[in-house]
């Protein structure tokens, strides 16, 4: 059984995807704090289908830099607010978040096999600008799944059975277009659905709903 080292350094590293898609900034030298939960996996196979299931959360608070509020996303004058030289907030709702970390022996950098990812999510479930900093709180990529709600009644399953992981598939290409998130089963479980409607809840939940019968996990888990 490995051991934690008595003598170690821990690093860590935040990144915020910009609103192109494509550019991270890393804010990892204005980090004050930052917490993570790792999820609530006590209601898996007892029907449970709470948001709180295999999601993990985060916090961070971001210290100002330079000027009062810097990181405030109504500071239009900020640095951090700016892409392409025009206004565009790096904290606003639907922004990418990595949160990696990795242990070292004090004084030795860390090497790229040593990051840990411990969170991928989204900002937006807070905001808020405090004195000297901002405080954030986001979800990892479920957040996507749980703030999409299904608002056309389909029906899925056949007389003779569809795989519920084609199923869980078929309800993610509906409402998020098709490949926007793909579904890894590793084994099939063999389970198939009858005709059975879905009406109007959350992504999160109506694919929740197929796992739960037979009692296997779905979410996000750091590969």
């Amino acid at each position: 059984m490995s051991t934690i080292a008595s003598s170690r350094q821990i690093h860590t590293r935040l990144q915020i995807g910009r609103s192109d898609g494509v550019t991270w900034t890393d804010v990892t030298d204005y980090v004050t704090r930052a917490e993570v939960e790792l999820g609530d996996v006590s209601g898996l196979g007892t029907g449970g289908t709470g948001g709180d299931i295999g999601v993990r959360r985060a916090s961070f608070t971001l210290r100002s830099e330079g000027c009062a509020n810097a990181f405030s996303p109504r500071n239009h004058q900020s640095p951090w607010n700016i892409l392409g030289g025009s206004y565009s907030p790096l904290l606003w709702p639907r922004r990418e978040v990595l949160l990696d970390v990795a242990v070292t022996t004090p004084g030795v950098a860390p090497q790229a096999s040593d990051w840990v990812r411990l969170i991928h999510g989204y900002l937006g479930d807070t905001l808020a600008v405090i004195r000297g900093g901002v405080q954030c709180e986001l979800r990892d990529l479920a957040k996507l799944l749980q703030d999409t709600f299904i608002e056309q009644v389909r029906e899925y399953g056949s007389t003779s059975g569809v795989p519920a992981e084609t199923v869980i598939q078929q309800i993610l290409d509906d409402n998020l277009g098709a490949g926007v998130v793909t579904l890894y089963c590793p084994v099939s479980p063999g389970f198939m659905l009858l005709p059975y409607q879905v009406d109007y809840k959350s992504v999160w939940d109506a694919i929740q709903q197929v796992a739960s019968q037979i009692g296997w996990w779905l979410g996000y888990r750091w590969d």
